[in-house]
């Protein structure tokens, strides 16, 4: 178990660079069309976050997870529909 150990310390897989999530403002209109959401104002209201914070997840801000299900909960859809890949 300590050779296997020393063995994996001594050869270490490269890291890779995580990649950023960022949400596509564009699937989030068409979501928010689709579902009768009018403007990011009401979304951002419906979804309990403040409208500068959502402002800025969709300019590319970082967000948790907890957002993210707040989002996708409103717009009636999966977090894989409404982020860039």
């Amino acid at each position: 178990m300590l050779y296997s150990l020393y063995v994996r310390q001594r050869n270490p897989k490269p890291m890779r660079k995580p990649r950023k999530v960022v949400v596509d403002k564009d699937l989030v209109e068409s979501r928010m069309s689709m579902v009768g959401i009018e403007s990011q104002c009401q979304l951002a209201e419906e979804a309990g976050l403040d409208y500068q914070n959502l402002n800025r997840i969709l300019n590319g801000a970082n967000f948790s997870s907890q957002t993210l299900t707040k989002i996708v909960r409103v717009l009636r859809c999966h977090p894989g529909e409404i982020l860039e890949g």
